[in-house]
């Protein structure tokens, strides 16, 4: 009786902290939400005015949905009233919404024009966009030492996506002569200011392995080894069909730790190309099957089933770990780090399936 009441009391707790910080939220919101809509009375006055600053603004908060309902055909409107009056920042956005086709019928050929409009005024984040229609040949002929030029006025005011593409030409060579020393300082430019591409390539190309990885590495290589040794049979004792299993766990291991060197020294491989998708899906394969295997020495085959459970929860623990890191680090994670997490998984309960029908099969 005594625990029922002290649950109860926790409960109690638990809702009431939940309940303050819920009441706390929303009125948060509702006083933000209050602040938006008196903003966006007060611009509305100024764009009716013909304001190009106000109207920009007017397009800016119906295309965000703030303090409105998201509306991207008066956010295309307003944008051509101020674009229309020589604003850069109007002009750029009309194109981009061209592009997309938001709120306007999709035109690249139309969103080129725009671009070049603000682009021609200096608007950064335009000449990055004309960098990218001339590079993918969209809304304007293919010509990628223009995109070059176009990706360097942006890069050099600042813009991360035109430093990282400006970068990934002079790494290939694509437009322009190939610079591999300019290519890595744009690179770190963009990673520093966030740039997601561009921290991805240089971690697939920096040399040096950190701690951690130099630590793991020695492990997967020593241990992969002392496996394929043990699987061997010694000079006066018989091949066993039960030294198999360390030795497969040995060779998937030793593969693995090839696998990730090559895969963070091999140049020649473009990046997120086809090539180099394949070559990680294998090596973390390789590395969720070495896993189930590695349990299997430990715990032995007769426990595939334990082992299945085990590859499941890894998984969902895998999963929430990224969610949490979203949440509370605002760390948003990229499709390749999903597509790993899934493949080891995918690498772990095949081989612990493998090992299930095997028993049953025996029995």
């Amino acid at each position: 009786m005594k625990s029922f009441w002290s649950v109860k009391t926790l409960s109690i707790f638990a809702a009431l902290i939940c309940g303050t910080a819920l009441l706390s939220y929303l009125t948060l919101k509702m006083t933000k939400e209050r602040g938006l809509v008196e903003h966006v009375k007060t611009i509305r006055v100024q764009a009716e005015r013909g304001d190009a600053g106000a109207e920009r603004e007017l397009g800016h908060l119906y295309y965000r949905g703030l303090g409105v309902t998201t509306n991207y055909a008066q956010a295309a409107i307003w944008f051509r009233k101020a674009a229309e009056k020589g604003d850069a920042k109007a002009q750029y956005s009309v194109g981009y919404l061209c592009w997309f086709g938001q709120g306007v019928p999709k035109d690249p050929t139309e969103a080129v024009r725009w671009y070049r409009k603000a682009a021609d005024q200096g608007d950064a984040r335009a000449e990055s966009a004309l960098g990218s229609s001339y590079y993918y040949g969209q809304g304007v002929q293919q010509d990628r030492a223009v995109a070059a030029g176009w990706y360097r006025k942006a890069a050099d005011q600042g813009v991360a996506d035109a430093q990282y593409g400006l970068g990934y030409m002079l790494y290939y060579g694509q437009g322009v002569p190939q610079d591999r020393a300019e290519a890595d300082r744009l690179f770190h430019q963009a990673a520093d200011q966030g740039n997601e591409a561009a921290r991805r390539t240089l971690g697939t190309r920096r040399r040096a392995l950190s701690l951690l990885e130099k630590t793991f590495l020695s492990l997967d290589l020593v241990g992969g080894g002392l496996l394929l040794i043990s699987s061997l049979p010694h000079r006066q004792q018989a091949p066993n069909r039960g030294r198999r299993v360390p030795a497969l766990a040995g060779s998937l291991t030793l593969a693995y730790g090839g696998l990730h060197l090559l895969s963070r020294f091999n140049n020649s491989i473009v990046p997120f190309s086809p090539a180099d998708t394949a070559l990680l899906f294998t090596r973390d394969l390789i590395g969720g099957a070495s896993l189930a295997m590695l349990l299997v020495i430990v715990l032995t085959r007769e426990r595939a089933k334990t082992i299945l459970v085990i590859s499941g929860v890894l998984f969902v623990a895998f999963n929430l770990s990224v969610f949490a890191g979203y949440v509370l680090w605002h760390r948003p994670p990229t499709t390749r780090i999903f597509i790993s997490g899934f493949v080891w998984f995918i690498g772990m309960a095949t081989t612990s399936a493998i090992f299930l029908w095997l028993k049953r099969r025996r029995a």
